[in-house]
């Protein structure tokens, strides 16, 4: 067993419930201190206290609305104020917006475009120097199986997730030989809030072939610390995946399309 402060150190973003909270229970397992980033204080404060009585090490809260611009810079500030060399961050913060776009609102809009994609790049560019100087370091980013494909009813969060997936692979190339890797985790629908809180429901052809929250999360961290570049957990999804290739786009945004007026 590893005392704290040698055991390696991650960031997880979204940590609060659903994905992230696998994603920080998991490390925790493993022999990991983690870093808890989300908006609720006393949510983060009571997933600290699980982790620590359950395994031992440290966990930290950083309590830090990403959606907003300089709360990425603090929650970053944060980081460095532990000074810890960070080995991993899962970059998993997100929310969805379901609807059709004109009834969508505008500025929760916007908020989803900063915290899927603002965010995003603004943690990676934050943590990836000390990552590369060091020559080690694994940078998880979250997309979905909407990254493969137009989205209508969920257009922008579609967009949001194809940009992830996209950046995603492309730094993964250019970091090729550096000791640092990128990978793109891309689930499909799960049992977690995060439908719910988009506006949308998870009953119908939209519940159907989900994957557990916990084994999409330890197939991310298991290809994100072999330094794979992408993993899509399930055979429905990656099936999502590979369609795209084959159909034409216009197909594939009538199925899209139906699958999420299913949702309403």
């Amino acid at each position: 067993m590893t005392t704290p402060g040698t055991r390696p150190l991650a960031l997880v973003t979204g940590a609060s419930s659903g994905l992230g909270l696998e994603f920080a229970r998991l490390l925790a397992a493993e022999g990991w201190d983690v870093a808890l980033c989300a908006r609720s204080h006393d949510t983060l404060e009571a997933i600290r206290g699980e982790l620590e009585q359950d395994h031992g090490g440290q966990a930290y809260v950083l309590a830090r609305d990403l959606s907003r611009g300089s709360e990425v810079d603090a929650a970053l500030a944060d980081v460095r104020a532990l000074a810890r060399p960070l080995d991993l961050l899962v970059a998993n913060a997100g929310i969805g917006l379901h609807g059709p776009y004109l009834d969508t609102d505008a500025a929760a809009e916007r908020d989803m475009l900063h915290l899927n994609v603002e965010s995003t790049v603004g943690l990676v560019r934050g943590v990836l120097p000390d990552m590369v100087a060091r020559g080690q370091g694994r940078i998880l980013t979250v997309g979905s199986v909407g990254s493969f494909t137009p989205g209508p009813l969920m257009a922008t969060y579609y967009a949001t997730k194809a940009f992830v997936l996209s950046y995603s692979d492309a730094l993964a190339e250019e970091l090729t030989g550096t000791g640092v890797s990128v990978t793109c985790l891309c689930p499909g629908p799960l049992p977690t809030p995060f439908l719910e809180r988009a506006g949308a429901r998870s009953s119908g052809a939209a519940a159907r072939g989900m994957v557990e929250t916990r084994a999409v999360a330890r197939a991310g961290l298991d290809a994100a610390l072999a330094g794979r570049r992408r993993v899509v957990p399930g055979w429905l999804n990656k099936l999502s995946a590979v369609l795209p290739r084959w159909l034409p786009r216009t197909l594939m945004a009538k199925l899209v399309h139906r699958v999420q007026a299913s949702r309403r």
